[in-house]
């Protein structure tokens, strides 16, 4: 009798695919409700603190790959995580050592290549000169200016153009330096209640099943 010869390979690979597909398909579902969550809380950190704190919280809060989050809130003295375990009860943010909160106002500099375990605002010490500290208007906290420059393409730089050879003074611009304001020094930020975080759990529950339907359909079909 000749026993015929079939080549499995090919069915096992499909079957070991449909046998991962369920498990792929819950960490997609899972990752996805997460990184919703992740949004939602940008948003929140975004409307207290504004767009740069967004970006910052963003970049180290949850960084990309597998960077380590050295220094949460660069931009802000503050503990990002600490901030955002604070959305579902409210909390008061506070200074820590440096005593206040400095909150960059839109249009700040950045500095791409700020020094680790260094503040920002010793960085801007440092390019723009000595700071000037003005009260608000509305006597909530204080101003704090730098005197620079707007550059052509609208951004402001530093004041200094050149440093003296014989004194290694910096040598500041004739014109177009002005006290420009850089941050809002608050000692405190009060974040109200704004995470409901029994809620959003149980709507991922509920809209879980649908999501991993999708999900494993899909997976299934390009496995």
């Amino acid at each position: 009798m000749i026993r015929a010869k079939l080549d499995m390979s090919g069915f096992e690979a499909r079957r070991d695919a449909l046998a991962k597909a369920p498990l792929i398909a819950s960490k997609q579902a899972i990752n996805g409700g997460v990184i919703a969550l992740k949004e939602r809380l940008r948003a929140d950190v975004a409307r207290a603190f504004g767009k740069r704190m967004d970006y910052t919280w963003a970049s180290e809060v949850y960084p990309a790959g597998n960077r380590l989050a050295n220094n949460p809130a660069g931009l802000v003295f503050s503990r990002a995580p600490k901030i955002v375990e604070s959305f579902e009860y409210g909390a008061n943010i506070e200074g820590g050592r440096a005593g206040a909160l400095y909150i960059p106002i839109p249009g700040t500099p950045a500095d791409k290549k700020r020094t680790k375990g260094k503040s920002l605002v010793r960085e801007m010490v440092q390019r723009y000169g000595a700071p000037l500290e003005l009260p608000q208007k509305d006597g909530t906290g204080w101003l704090l200016l730098f005197r620079a420059r707007t550059a052509e393409s609208g951004k402001l730089i530093s004041p200094f153009v050149r440093t003296d050879r014989n004194t290694g003074q910096r040598v500041m611009a004739k014109s177009g330096v002005k006290w420009q304001p850089f941050f809002v020094v608050e000692p405190r930020v009060t974040l109200a209640p704004r995470l409901n975080a029994r809620q959003i759990i149980s709507n991922f529950e509920r809209e879980w099943p649908e999501i991993y339907v999708k999900i494993l359909t899909r997976v299934m079909r390009d496995a």
